[in-house]
């Protein structure tokens, strides 16, 4: 954010003197000093022992997020196995600093983002014991997750769930960006439940009919729902056999609150 730190990774071996490793690495590059550091296991100088990517800074520089493959970069001793995501603290430990792993999960995590202060990190992973509750991640989709650096926990929070609180069904959700002020996160997702209660955006005609002709009009209810307050126009909408032609159709209000939308096509009565 303050343009002091470039962050990257790499496979170049001639970087840095010393790396053997055959792999990716993950590196820091200072503005000011010129210093390019690469992340290894710091308290022993052991390389990393598979490949690291994707890292993201914080805005001063000092909090660095990416994820592994690498097995023996903790810091203070310890293992992790997978790809999991590692946090690297410039400021902390001496020297270059000290990693600490944000996940240790029984599935691949990826694609960490950072925010400006360096203490929210949201992140997607496959794995389904990141969360305080043991058993409470049950539907075998990748996830989006927070994990929050000064809530000194070992856990993660969900964030791909529904607007009802509920987990998400039906597709995997992954690539999540938080803003700067750590306010807002985004992520893409295949899930079929996040959002309820939806406006009409989207009319397809599956069948044009044939003989409508005159100003028919369409009216949309919600079977089984509280939907209200979407309009359809069929201005302009019949071709010369009285089909209706789905380019023509236009939404003229969205409305709200619809969970199963029916569309009504009624027949011009002068006609």
């Amino acid at each position: 954010g303050d343009g002091s730190t470039i962050v990257f990774h790499s496979r170049a071996t001639d970087l840095v003197i010393g790396d053997t490793n055959g792999h990716e690495d993950v590196f820091v590059y200072k503005i000011q000093t010129g210093q390019l550091i690469r992340a290894e296991q710091f308290s022993t100088g052991e390389e990393a022992n598979e490949a690291s990517f994707y890292p993201d800074v914080n805005e001063i520089g000092n909090m660095v997020v990416f994820e592994s493959q690498a097995t023996n970069l903790i810091t203070s001793g310890g293992t992790t196995s997978g790809r999991q995501i590692f946090l690297w603290n410039l400021s902390s430990g001496g020297g270059s600093g000290s990693i600490q792993a944000i996940t240790s999960g029984n599935g691949e995590s990826r694609g960490a983002s950072i925010d400006r202060s360096g203490n929210l990190i949201v992140f997607s992973s496959h794995a389904s014991n990141l969360l305080e509750t043991a058993g409470s991640d049950t539907n075998g989709n990748e996830d989006v997750f927070l994990f929050k650096l000064d809530d000194n926990k070992s856990f993660s929070y969900l964030c791909s769930r529904s607007s009802l609180g509920q987990p998400a069904v039906g597709g995997q959700s992954s690539d999540p960006q938080i803003s700067g002020d750590g306010s807002t996160i985004v992520y893409q997702s295949s899930a079929t439940n996040l959002v309820n209660g939806k406006g009409i955006s989207l009319i397809k005609v599956a069948l044009g009919g044939a003989g409508y002709f005159g100003s028919p009009t369409a009216i949309i209810t919600d079977q089984n729902g509280p939907g209200t307050g979407a309009v359809i126009s069929l201005e302009n909408a019949l071709d010369v056999y009285g089909q209706i032609r789905e380019e023509a159709v236009k939404i003229i209000s969205n409305g709200t609150g619809y969970i199963n939308p029916l569309v009504t096509i009624l027949p011009d009565p002068a006609h």
